[in-house]
């Protein structure tokens, strides 16, 4: 989805890109233990490797624990210097002065690459409270195990956010209106501030009208993350009084929104 939706916008500004390359990576078990197996079926791939450090624009899509797993992967690719963002050309450019005779300044030819990070229904700060004490928890203590327990928990990623941030990476957290599994706020990651985290709030026309007056009031206060650190848990005490499902919603959204498999 994320190379159709590109090839579309392509297509509708008059211009084409040189070269797509889609990377599908999925694995299972905890986060680390998805961040570790996304992170070796990538760089085994020479291919994929090429034209990564080719590439000018990295995009990445993912949805809900796919969320924190890409975030951990852009961090550690950043880190092993397979992605190199203006901030890491600057380093090069520095370390290649102070060994140089008379240290004199390193003129960089390396093109500086751009990220971008979308995460759909993110499971930021874990999924909706009741799901813990009702029967999907029989489900989880006998099928899932540790990882099904870990989406309880709240995911410490900061460092390795911070340091995406750092490098100039963009981030889009888009949350659904009518997902029965992962809350708004979490979906948006509210506890994050930053100029370059954009939020938007899927409504399924279907199933919520969208300029009814609790829909105006959640979008009124994810706007207001723009301007403010802090909403001080409106937007989360304004998601729980939603939370009651519509009768024509048979299944939350969090089953079909999903583009790319977490």
């Amino acid at each position: 989805m994320t190379a159709q939706a590109l090839e579309q916008f392509a297509d509708e500004n008059g211009f084409k890109f040189k070269k797509i390359t889609r990377m599908p990576l999925e694995g299972d078990g905890t986060i680390r233990k998805k961040v570790s197996k996304v992170y070796n079926h990538l760089v085994d791939n020479e291919e994929w490797m090429e034209d990564l450090h080719a590439a000018d624009v990295i995009f990445v899509a993912s949805h809900s624990q796919g969320a924190i797993v890409s975030t951990h992967l852009v961090h550690r690719l950043i880190e092993d210097g397979h992605i190199l963002t203006s901030r890491s050309v600057d380093d090069l450019a520095k370390s290649a002065a102070s060994i140089a005779a008379g240290g004199a300044a390193a003129v960089s030819t390396t093109q500086a690459q751009r990220v971008f990070l979308l995460a759909l229904c993110g499971i930021h700060l874990g999924p909706l409270r009741y799901l813990k004490t009702s029967s999907l928890q029989l489900y989880i203590q006998y099928v899932e195990n540790a990882a099904a327990r870990e989406l309880f928990e709240f995911q410490n990623y900061i460092f390795a956010l911070r340091n995406v941030m750092e490098h100039g990476a963009k981030v889009v957290y888009i949350a659904s209106l009518n997902d029965q599994v992962v809350p708004i706020y979490s979906g948006l990651f509210t506890a994050a501030s930053h100029p370059r985290i954009l939020r938007a709030l899927y409504i399924d026309n279907d199933a919520y009208h969208s300029f009814d007056l609790p829909s105006d009031l959640l979008i009124l206060l994810i706007r207001n993350l723009r301007v403010a650190p802090s909403d001080r848990g409106a937007l989360r005490f304004a998601d729980i009084v939603r939370r009651l499902p519509p009768p024509s919603c048979d299944r939350g959204a969090h089953e079909y929104v999903a583009g790319v498999e977490s």
